[in-house]
């Protein structure tokens, strides 16, 4: 009798570290991560076997539970927080992750999607990251927050702001061409001029200078 509730309680006690542990790629867990700044009009998308992937995994938390002292936070569409979102074989959605950058650090509101049933205007848990830190940096370096990037990084169809100088450089060249074509039409007046001056003057001292 004591070996089946020892037995029992091995059971018991295995089930609930699977319930809790992270679910791999291999085992039916996501294998993708898309992350969109609707306000940045940024995107950016990471793969299981990315370290960043790993270490968002990790900042996000696995099974995350609500933080007694979260503000009233909803995401969804409209609003400015970071979208992530975690996808099963790059197509199904598996988790969504909102994140809200706050003064006093970000804070997070997730969705699980087990079911296939998640809405946009689902109420989610909302915590805070293990490394809040960790994860401003981690989002920096994904271009995600900080400094806006140049229009010609927001995509492949953006239109790139041309520079200065390509700009002023062809309308110099066209000046300069203009210039150089005035000149020559006025050397070409000159000449001619010049020639019908020297035509008139020397009419007179040939008609002299012919024989009788």
């Amino acid at each position: 009798m004591r070996r089946i509730v020892r037995f029992a309680g091995g059971a018991m006690a295995a089930a609930a570290v699977l319930l809790v542990a992270p679910v791999p790629a291999s085992a039916g867990g996501p294998t993708s991560v898309l992350l969109v700044s609707p306000t940045r009009q940024v995107a950016t998308a990471l793969y299981h076997s990315d370290a960043a992937y790993t270490r968002l995994q990790e900042l996000l938390g696995e099974t995350p539970g609500n933080d007694p002292l979260a503000p009233a936070l909803k995401g969804g569409p409209g609003t400015d927080a970071i979208n992530v979102t975690w996808l099963i074989h790059d197509v199904q959605v598996w988790r969504v992750d909102r994140i809200f950058m706050a003064q006093d650090g970000p804070w997070i509101e997730t969705n699980l999607n087990r079911d296939g049933t998640l809405k946009f205007d689902q109420s989610g848990v909302v915590h805070r990251a293990s490394d809040a830190k960790a994860l401003v940096e981690l989002l920096a370096m994904l271009k995600l927050i900080g400094p806006a990037p140049p229009p010609a990084n927001q995509g492949m169809w953006s239109p790139a702001t041309a520079s200065p100088q390509t700009v002023t450089t062809p309308v110099q060249t066209a000046a300069s061409e203009r210039d150089a074509a005035n000149i020559d039409w006025l050397w070409m007046l000159v000449g001619a001029a010049a020639g019908a001056v020297l035509v008139v003057g020397l009419r007179p001292l040939v008609r002299r200078r012919r024989p009788v």
